[in-house]
This record gives C-alpha cells, structure tokens and sequence, in this order.
C-alpha cells in the first residue's frame, strides 16, 4: 500500500501498519545489537513524528524551529538527530509527510519511499550512528528508495 500519509489524515488501519512499521524498525536494531527497545509514550528516548515544511522540535527543544526543513515531494524525505548526551535528550526523527510512502511490510513500488527502510535509517542516527560509504549496509545515505 502506498500512501500518502499525514498525522492529520491517517485512517485507523494506517495509524495501526504504521506502528507496525516502526515496531519493525526497532526490531531489527534489537536483533542486529545487545540493545532492547519498549514503547513509552510519555518518557520517550527517541520520538518520530511526520512533519512537513519549516517544523518545530516537538519534544527536546520544544517549539524552537528544526534546524532541517522538509522542501516538499522528492526531497530530504526524513532525518534524525544525534544523542547529545543529556540523559534528558530526546532524540527526533521527522518523516516528511509531503511524500509517497509505501508502509507495508513488503517491497515498496517504483515511486514510493519505503518507510520501513527509512526509520530503521533514522533510528540508526538517533542511536547516534553516522552514515557510512558502504552501499549494503542501512546506514548508506542514499539507500532510501
């Protein structure tokens, strides 16, 4: 399924893939590492939202303007950032909802970003982990379609 996909225009079933999706991304850090993940709405570590434009941080600097605008459809499609070392740092990641996602858990069609592969990317970063020049690995910058 691709979508278009928005926090404002998400059906029940999307919301649901969607979390599924996200599951899965922590999933395979967990398998691929020592590290454990558990969901935690209301003291996150690590917080993904889909925004759109010039955005806020949501939770770490709240409201003050993110230092990575989204320029629409075909663009930067989603970052993250880096753990500080604060022990009261969240770390975000933003999605720009302006694109065509595919969230199911299959091969994504021409044309759509795949949102499994791209969390699982941007969870990398917020565990704090930089690109890397080598193209089979998740961490390759251009590695998203």
């Amino acid at each position: 399924m691709a979508e278009k996909t928005s926090q404002m225009e998400l059906s029940s079933s999307q919301r649901h893939i969607i979390l599924k999706t996200t599951r899965a991304a922590f999933d395979l850090w967990a398998t691929n590492s020592s590290l454990t993940f558990e969901r935690d709405s209301l003291n996150p570590d690590i917080l993904i939202s889909f925004r759109e434009g010039r955005h806020a941080m949501l939770y770490s600097r709240r409201n003050e303007p993110c230092s990575s605008a989204f320029r629409g459809p075909n663009g930067n499609v989603a970052h993250a950032f880096f753990p500080t070392g604060d022990p009261n740092f969240v770390s975000e990641v933003h999605v720009d909802k302006a694109e065509t996602w595919h969230i199911q858990l299959t091969k994504n069609p021409p044309g759509t970003y795949n949102l499994l592969q791209t969390l699982t990317h941007e969870i990398g970063h917020a565990l704090g982990l930089p690109h890397t020049f080598r193209e089979d690995l998740v961490m390759f910058a251009f590695n998203l379609l």
